[in-house]
């Protein structure tokens, strides 16, 4: 790899990076939602929603990208409506599990076992391998995970509310690789106002299913636009975009660093005030995390050379 190339790989993490900062954000926002009495599935449809429209006339003025939306086969757009109900659902169970009661900081922390289902289904439907060393360094950002997590699970009693979060980290790992696999044919901007058009018209189905109330309170709706249009858009946008550049696992495993941000996020939103254990913990994510990334890019130099 030329030190052109290691350095464009560098701007690529350091991006990803601030959209994790990004969505230190949306569980602290998502907790506020609930609290004003606003139904997860009703947050999910207006979260999606709104990004839609902001994406669906930007894709309509620009001649390349309904080219290239014309031009995807079946067999993609069957990817893409995989993909977009892959981020339905890891957006709904995040949701509920805020409803049931799950902190933040705990959200975002075990919502980080996602990097191992990457890992998984880069391995079984991509055929990409990841080798020993940075999966030391995926196994060093889960301890951190589990040490965070342990000293936080008392405070989320509901079951459910940890088994969603896990399915959300399930399904957010599957629409990782699935955008891995689309964007080679689909461009950034068709895949994300497919994505989110898709995404709006299932959950407003379901939300409108069970019967829930779609009426937003002033205070709502300025927490829905800056969790669609600043949360939303940088943290799921921006590991989408840079498939292009890096593996899933890579990726994926930048996300690990979102707790870190959580402390001061939750603390600051929601008064959530940080134990030793979680410093320690997020000591030791930066630590693998570090490791992870020292090891992909040595490994990336080679394979170039």
């Amino acid at each position: 790899m030329s030190q052109n190339s290691s350095r464009q790989l560098l701007r690529v993490y350091a991006i990803c990076l601030l959209g994790t900062f990004a969505g230190s954000f949306i569980s602290p926002i998502l907790r506020l939602l609930v609290d004003l009495g606003v139904d997860s599935a009703v947050i999910t449809f207006y979260r999606m929603l709104f990004v839609g429209l902001l994406l669906v006339p930007l894709l309509l003025s620009r001649k390349e990208s309904r080219q290239n939306l014309r031009s995807i086969s079946p067999k993609v757009l069957v990817g893409v409506i995989a993909y977009a109900l892959c981020r339905c659902a890891g957006l709904l169970f995040w949701a509920e599990a805020m409803a049931k009661g799950a902190s933040a900081f705990v959200a975002n922390t075990l919502g980080n076992s996602s990097a191992v289902f990457v890992v998984l289904f880069s391995f079984l439907f991509l055929k990409e391998k990841t080798s020993l060393r940075s999966l030391a360094g995926i196994g060093v950002c889960l301890i951190g995970v589990m040490v965070i997590g342990s000293d936080n699970l008392g405070e989320s009693s509901a079951f459910l509310a940890v088994l969603f979060i896990l399915l959300s980290s399930l399904f957010n790992a599957g629409n990782t690789v699935l955008g891995r696999a689309v964007r080679r044919t689909l461009d950034l901007l068709p895949l994300l106002a497919m994505e989110y058009s898709i995404g709006a018209l299932c959950t407003g189905i379901y939300a409108a299913s069970k019967g829930a109330d779609f009426h937003l309170p002033p205070l709502a709706i300025l927490y829905l636009i800056l969790l669609a249009w600043v949360c939303t858009l940088m943290a799921l946008s921006i590991p989408i975009w840079a498939l292009r550049y890096a593996r899933p696992a890579s990726v994926s495993v930048i996300n690990l660093a979102g707790p870190v941000f959580t402390v001061f996020t939750g603390f600051f939103l929601l008064g959530e005030v940080p134990t030793l254990p979680m410093y320690i913990g997020a000591a030791i994510m930066i630590l693998g995390l570090g490791y992870y990334v020292f090891n992909e890019q040595k490994e990336a130099l080679r394979v170039k050379h």
